[in-house]
């Protein structure tokens, strides 16, 4: 990864009263949602200098996130590179938009990635609603007070992330944001796995178009179809995991083939009914079951 910029200091500074003025509001509601209305944003900016002027700001407060900016920009370096368009905003006066208009906006929130190559820090982008970030962050301090999820076994963090939150802001959204990817990171794996699945079944059942489309055939007359459903109707597990991470990257989310099995059933376990009711489910457990029998015979 090249042009990354690396970080240097993880404290966010104290905002200065009346940093929201009428300029930054007109600036803001030129990356507005089309319905937020102009006094709204007036409305939210009176809300967070109020704060400000009452020493009573919250962490939201201190939080710098962009607006405007497309998904496909996933680091700070690209802001530059690509010339886009942003406001920098905190994120305290968003949710204060949101709380007044139940708009929401799509923000982009600033966090320390990993080079997987270098092992050194840099600065990434993590794009979610706005409303969802704040429900995952009370989510976060429910799990801190009653010590659940992800703080059970580890030392109390009220201190640090709830009654001193005001100077631990940073790390406060890096734990809020992990847990944002890793949520994304599972519901991109079950997309990955679906896609796998539902386009290894067109395979199997021999549709002509599918196959031509897929592979690229101008005519599979009628040996390609018989041909396919001959493969992709035999296929086991491992050979089903190797194919899908060749076309569609599925080893990105899944370690090996073992790993996959093992989600699946994790999966069944949770709801049994998918079973019934999910054709690609059922047809991988048929992939499934016949890897176990051609293990068995030999």
């Amino acid at each position: 990864m090249t042009n990354i910029h690396y970080l240097n200091s993880y404290k966010a500074a104290r905002i200065k009263d009346e940093q929201i003025t009428d300029d930054f509001i007109e600036s803001l509601y030129d990356f507005a949602p089309k319905n937020v209305f102009y006094w709204t944003l007036k409305f939210a900016k009176l809300r967070f200098n109020q704060r400000l002027h009452k020493n009573e700001q919250g962490w939201f407060d201190l939080l710098q996130v962009y607006v405007g900016l497309p998904d496909w920009i996933m680091t700070e370096a690209q802001l530059e590179e690509e010339k886009a368009t942003y406001l920098k905003v905190p994120f305290g006066l968003i949710n204060d938009i949101n709380e007044i208009s139940d708009n929401d906006f799509n923000i982009s929130v600033p966090i320390q990635a990993i080079n997987s190559d270098t092992g050194e820090a840099y600065n990434s982008l993590h794009h979610v609603m706005a409303k969802y970030f704040a429900l995952r962050s009370y989510e976060t301090e429910s799990d801190i007070l009653n010590k659940r999820g992800v703080f059970e076994d580890m030392e109390d963090q009220y201190d640090d992330l709830i009654a001193n939150e005001l100077d631990n802001v940073w790390r406060k959204k890096q734990i809020i944001v992990q847990s944002l990817r890793d949520e994304n990171f599972g519901d991109e794996r079950v997309e990955i796995l679906y896609t796998c699945l539902t386009t290894c079944m067109g395979l199997a059942e021999g549709n002509k178009e599918l196959i031509e489309t897929f592979t690229n055939i101008q005519d599979a007359g009628e040996i390609g179809p018989e041909e396919a459903r001959k493969i992709y109707s035999n296929l086991t597990i491992e050979e089903f995991f190797e194919w899908g991470s060749d076309h569609f990257g599925l080893d990105d989310y899944y370690t090996d083939a073992d790993t996959l099995v093992d989600n699946v059933k994790y999966h069944m376990e949770c709801d049994e009914r998918m079973l019934i009711v999910n054709e690609p489910y059922k047809f991988i457990t048929q992939i499934i079951a016949r890897s176990f029998q051609i293990a068995e015979h030999n």
